[in-house]
Order: C-alpha cells, then sequence, then structure tokens
C-alpha cells in the first residue's frame, strides 16, 4: 500500500524529479521489484533504468563503473567510457546492496545525490547528470553507520523516504496466494493442471519461509 501510495504521490509532481528511496527488507522480499515498480509506473518510465548491485563488483572497478572514465586514465584505459551514472541519465539509477558499498566511493555517492554532478576518473572537470537514486539493501544501515562503517550524511540523504518491506511470514495469507500464483505459472509454462491440496496450503501457511517470496518461488 505504501508502494502504491507513494507512486501515485510522484505521478502528481511537475518537475520529474522525484526523490532518491531507500527500500530495506530481508533477502526475497522483492525490493528490486519495488523498484522497479517506482520507475516504470511513475514519471521516468520511458527514460533507462539501470541496476548496479554493490556487492558483486569489486571495489577497484566500482567506482569506473559507477563514474566512468577517460582515456588514459589508468594502463587499460584505452578510450572513454561512461559510468552508470550517466548511462542512466534522464532515468534511474538503482544501487541494490547499498549497504556493502565501500566507504571511499560513498563520498562520491554522495556528490551525485546533493549535487547531480559526476566527475569520471582521470578527469578535472565536473559534470551534470540528471538521473534518480534508488537504493535497497538487507543490512540495518543505522548499526553500519554507528560502527563508523557507512557515512551518517549518506545514510540521511538515500533515506530521503524509506520502503521498508515486510518479510513473508507477517504478511497474512499473502504466501499462499502467491504460491498458487506461481504454481499457475508453472503449470502454464509446462502444460499441466497443477493445484494444492489442503494439506499443502497448511504447510505454506505454517512455515516462516526465511528466504521469502524468492524462497517461495523457487
Amino acid at each position: 500500500e505504501k508502494l502504491n501510495n507513494l507512486i501515485q504521490a510522484e505521478r502528481q509532481l511537475n518537475d520529474n524529479n522525484p526523490p532518491a528511496v531507500l527500500i530495506t527488507g530481508e533477502t526475497g522480499t522483492g525490493k528490486e521489484l519495488a523498484a522497479r515498480a517506482l520507475h516504470f509506473e511513475g514519471v521516468r518510465k520511458d527514460k533507462p533504468f539501470i541496476e548496479l548491485n554493490c556487492a558483486s563488483i569489486p571495489a577497484q572497478l566500482l567506482e569506473s563503473e559507477l563514474f566512468g572514465y577517460e582515456r588514459g586514465a589508468f594502463t587499460d584505459a584505452r578510450q572513454r567510457k561512461l559510468g552508470l551514472a550517466e548511462a542512466a541519465e534522464g532515468g534511474t539509477l538503482f544501487l541494490d546492496e547499498i549497504g556493502d558499498l565501500e566507504f571511499s566511493i560513498q563520498a562520491k555517492l554522495l556528490k551525485l545525490l546533493e549535487d547531480k554532478m559526476i566527475r569520471r576518473l582521470g578527469s578535472v572537470r565536473d559534470q551534470a547528470v540528471n538521473v534518480r537514486i534508488l537504493a535497497a539493501t538487507n543490512h540495518d544501515l543505522e548499526a553500519l553507520v554507528r560502527d563508523g562503517k557507512f557515512r551518517s550524511d549518506l545514510f540521511f540523504r538515500l533515506r530521503t523516504i524509506h520502503l521498508q518491506l515486510p518479510p513473508l511470514r507477517e504478511r497474512g495469507d499473502d504466501a499462499v496466494q502467491l504460491a498458487q500464483h506461481f504454481l499457475q505459472k508453472h503449470a502454464i509454462r509446462y502444460g499441466k493442471k497443477l493445484s494444492f491440496d489442503n494439506s499443502a496450503i497448511q504447510a505454506i501457511r505454517a512455515y516462516t519461509w526465511p528466504g521469502n517470496i524468492r524462497e517461495l518461488h523457487n
């Protein structure tokens, strides 16, 4: 409901510049789907949606992926490369697993959020970009701030709007409805008639689903 309300509110914006949103929740609760809904149901739906998993790229490469580089910036930089922030111009940059972002890069991300400016590696000039930032994590960012592993100013800037996704075990009968949806989806895929009996329904209701929707789907 909060996601739908946020989408509806953003459609009323007259400057096409929606705020940053921090999406939190356990693994498998649908954080990426929420980010995609905010983009593809929003005012920037006709522009790029670019996703970067901050935990999947080594720290020494992450900066160049985000901000790009100039020719000659380092040994293998034979030509200029646009970063993902520039590639998402006019659209959305979704930073998944933001809690794993290296501390050294956090200041540059803060500049992007506050000033809408980036500087490619090897450049002496800042460049303006028009990009909306969505971020997601299953970490407790407030705890990381207290431990000195995440910048407090970046945390508060990312959390302009906070969207907390509840775990599946707290969502009533959603597990049963989702399970039936997934079952019918795969019944069509395999050309079979499939359904759950009562014992299966009770098992779905009783299980705590630590992997949430992703576990249920699999």
